[in-house]
């Protein structure tokens, strides 16, 4: 266990999952339900959070595991820490360095092995790593049940405030994390009704309902503190009733093949226009595939009568060429979060947290390293929430 604050010259690597320390004050006190407490909604009552804080766990590969996708690196101080917002928070970092006799030298049946994860074995040894992150979010923070919150933000809906205002709802794409304590589907699930979308109160997202099960690159990645900050659900929970009426959020994966991805949108589309939606923001986890679906379900919303703006993160390693792996004509509201193929330069560092070698690189990790966005936690965030902008030039 290591702590680190802003500003420090280290850089941590093989980041797994970030948390922030929460832990509810209303009764029943649950907190991560199904997986570090029982089965209980959230979303309502009084949870108290560290602001400013996270737990972020580090893992090195483990036999079996695909590397490819998985590298996260977090600089604290000097010219790498403009990348990412999490360079601002103090870290109670976790690292984790499995012994070889943990794992069967047998891997078993390749096919049962997930391409993202890896083996069963490897899969549930990172889903106990990640537990044990959001075991010691809530042992910290409850250290503060007997405080007085600083300040106090409230996520509600109050009936007739929204009224005549356009009515919105978001449709968030998730890369499979676990809701609840269970999985959701994601690529790779057996039929497309598996991959339905899942009606949820946005206030259950940033109460610890949901939270990260994903190993995608680093910027990609959503975290659970990602989730628990959600910067598209905060803004619109703080614009209902001012310029848009936020009828509901809608949880979705992202389809195998055309007809997975067309059922998706269709099914989404069809609750959204139930619920009165006049607009949608959509968002895509990133990579190929969910920009496709992505696309698909714009082109369905607009067809039923729903406008449509999207959040895209770009992957192209050609300066002034499309980042979008695919587009249709409907799309004509876009908000680029990044490219997460641009290549930066980031010096030398005095001390890494989390291994020695930059994974797939293979470079030194404490080394300067010439590496995309993509191996930087946060870089490029889904759902908005990184730290670059774009500039007239």
């Amino acid at each position: 266990i290591e702590l680190v604050a802003p500003g420090d010259d280290v850089r941590i690597v093989h980041i797994l999952d970030v948390a922030e320390p929460r832990v509810r004050i209303s009764d029943p006190g649950v907190d991560f339900p199904g997986i570090v407490g029982p089965l209980h909604p959230v979303g309502t009552g009084v949870t108290n959070r560290m602001a400013g804080v996270a737990i972020t766990e580090t893992i090195e590969p483990l036999p079996g595991e695909p590397t490819y996708w998985r590298e996260a690196i977090l600089d604290m101080g000097g010219s790498g820490a403009q990348y990412s917002p999490f360079s601002r928070l103090r870290h109670v970092v976790l690292s984790v360095k499995p012994s070889a006799d943990q794992f069967s030298s047998d891997e078993g049946d390749s096919s049962l092995h997930n391409v993202f994860e890896g083996s069963p074995e490897v899969m549930r040894f990172k889903n106990e790593v990640r537990a044990a992150g959001l075991r010691a979010a809530v042992y910290l923070a409850e250290t503060t049940k007997d405080l007085a919150p600083d300040w106090v933000d409230t996520y509600e809906r109050p009936g007739g405030k929204a009224e005549g205002l356009p009515k919105m709802v978001y449709l968030y794409q998730v890369q499979g994390p676990r809701f609840y304590g269970e999985v959701l589907p994601r690529a790779g699930a057996m039929t497309a009704a598996a991959h339905l979308p899942l009606f949820v109160n946005p206030a259950e997202v940033l109460d610890g309902a949901l939270v990260c099960m994903s190993s995608l690159g680093g910027s990609r990645r959503e975290v659970t503190y990602l989730m628990q900050n959600h910067a598209v659900i905060k803004e619109m929970y703080r614009r209902h009733g001012e310029d848009i009426d936020f009828r509901g959020l809608l949880l979705c994966s992202n389809g195998d093949d055309r007809r997975s991805k067309q059922t998706i949108a269709t099914s989404a589309a069809g609750v959204a226009r139930y619920l009165g939606a006049e607009g949608a923001v959509l968002n895509t986890l990133g990579a190929g595939h969910p920009v496709v679906d992505v696309m698909v379900a714009c082109k369905e919303f607009e067809r039923q009568g729903i406008h449509t703006v999207l959040l895209l993160m770009e992957m192209s390693s050609t300066p002034g060429e499309s980042g979008f792996t695919d587009f249709v004509p409907e799309a004509n509201a876009i908000v680029s979060n990044g490219n997460f193929e641009e290549k930066l330069d980031l010096p030398a560092v005095s001390k890494v947290i989390g291994g020695i070698e930059i994974m797939m690189v293979g470079d030194p990790a404490g080394g300067p390293l010439n590496i995309t966005l993509g191996h930087v936690l946060g870089a490029t965030s889904s759902i908005g929430m990184g730290s670059l902008r774009g500039a007239d030039v």
